[in-house]
C-alpha cells in the first residue's frame, strides 16, 4: 500500500510545513530519534529517504516503512504524547521538518483541538499496528502464545475469583497469534 502523498500535496504540506517549523539537515546514517525517545516533535521528509523500524529481542530489527520525500512521520507518538515506538535513520542524505506543539498550534490555528483529536486517533492506529507488526515479526513463538493467552484472560476472568475460562480452541488462539495450529498446541503443551 503506497502511503506516500501525491506531488502536489506533498509540495503544499512541504510549503506550508517549512513556514511553522524547522528545517534539519540529517546526513545518511543518522538517526532521527530511537526507540522509546520522548515525542516533543513529529517531522515532514523534504528531501531524501529514511527508514523507520522496530528493535525486537536481541537487537534484531524489523522495517516499518521507508519514508521518501512528502511523507510525514513521528506523529503518532507526538499527538499521542508518548514514547516514540520506533526508530527513524537516514538511508541517505536528506533533509526534514521538524514541528513542535507551538508551531503545530500556530500552523492549525482554531482548528488545533480537532486536528489534534483527529492525529490522536490516527497515532492509537498505528500504534495498534506496529505492535501487531512486533507480535508477528519479532516476539517468540511462545511469548505470542502468552502473550494472546494474558490478553484473552483479562476478557474472561471470572470476576474475583483466580480462575481464567478461555473458551477457544487451539485453532482461534493460533490465529489469534498468527501461527499455525500444531505449533500452539505444541507451545500450550509446554505451558501447561
Amino acid at each position: 500500500m503506497n502511503t506516500t502523498p501525491t506531488v502536489q500535496f506533498a509540495c503544499q504540506l512541504s510549503q506550508i510545513f517549512e513556514k511553522y517549523g524547522h528545517l534539519i539537515s540529517v546526513k545518511k546514517g543518522q538517526t532521527v530519534y530511537t526507540q522509546e525517545d520522548i515525542a516533543g516533535k513529529f517531522f515532514l521528509v523534504k528531501s531524501g529517504t529514511l527508514r523507520s523500524y522496530v528493535i525486537g529481542e536481541h537487537g534484531r530489527d524489523i522495517t516499518l516503512e521507508q519514508l521518501n520525500p512528502g511523507k510525514m512521520f513521528g506523529s503518532a507518538s507526538f499527538f499521542l504524547e508518548i514514547p516514540r515506538f520506533a526508530s527513524v535513520i537516514a538511508l541517505e542524505d536528506s533533509t526534514v521538518i521538524s514541528l513542535d506543539s507551538n508551531a503545530i498550534k500556530r500552523c492549525f490555528g482554531d482548528h488545533y483541538p480537532l486536528a489534534s483529536e483527529i492525529f490522536q486517533s490516527l497515532g492509537l492506529t498505528i500504534q495498534f499496528l506496529v505492535a501487531q507488526v512486533e507480535s508477528l515479526a519479532i516476539i517468540s513463538a511462545n511469548q505470542r502464545i502468552a502473550h494472546t493467552l494474558l490478553k484473552l484472560a483479562l476478557d474472561f476472568k471470572k470476576d474475583s475469583s483466580k480462575e481464567y475460562l478461555i473458551p477457544y480452541t487451539h485453532q482461534q488462539i493460533a490465529e489469534l497469534a498468527g501461527l499455525s495450529r500444531p505449533t500452539t498446541t505444541y507451545e500450550l503443551n509446554i505451558l501447561e
